[in-house]
């Protein structure tokens, strides 16, 4: 199913813990969230195709990190941080680590998205709204090009409500 349902969404970040003592996170359901999160990236459309082919690439990464002859150092994050700090694969462009900061990234830009259309008027515009949720998260982490390219290409959001009635 390639709808987005945003109940399903947070069901599947909630089932990503194993420990909730010890906040042991799983990969794979880290991933199968993530690849439900995906889909709300393809409802926005082209603007924000360069986030969802973003997040598209670091899933592939992390799929490949469990299929991979090391699968067993990534069953969960915690695992995944011990060994690539021991092996010094941590150093290695394209670790499993750099690769997750880079989604936690994102998914800190969604959620901040996701807050501010709930708390925004039904008046107010998305192109502000995204606009501000990726100044105060994502922006930080892109070249004045790409901060210039956003602030352009959010003026092709839907309106709040048709965002609100995809989602």
């Amino acid at each position: 199913d390639e709808k987005f349902y945003l109940s399903k969404t947070t069901n599947a970040f909630k089932e990503c813990i194993i420990d909730k003592e010890e906040k042991k996170v799983t990969m794979d359901e880290y991933i199968d969230a993530y690849s439900e999160l995906y889909k709300f990236l393809g409802m926005m459309g082209s603007v924000f195709s360069f986030v969802a082919s973003d997040v598209n690439e670091k899933l592939k990464i992390l799929r490949a990190f469990r299929q991979s002859d090391h699968k067993s150092h990534y069953e969960t994050v915690e695992s995944m941080v011990q060994y690539e700090t021991d092996s010094k694969v941590i150093k290695d462009p394209g670790n499993g680590c750099r690769t997750l900061l880079r989604l936690h990234r994102a998914l800190l830009f969604i959620m901040r998205l996701f807050e501010d259309t709930a708390k925004a008027e039904t008046h107010d515009k998305m192109s502000h709204i995204a606009r501000t949720a990726y100044t105060d998260t994502l922006a930080h982490h892109h070249t004045w090009l790409v901060r210039k390219a956003v602030g352009l290409a959010v003026y092709t959001l839907p309106s709040r409500s048709g965002l609100l009635h995809k989602m």
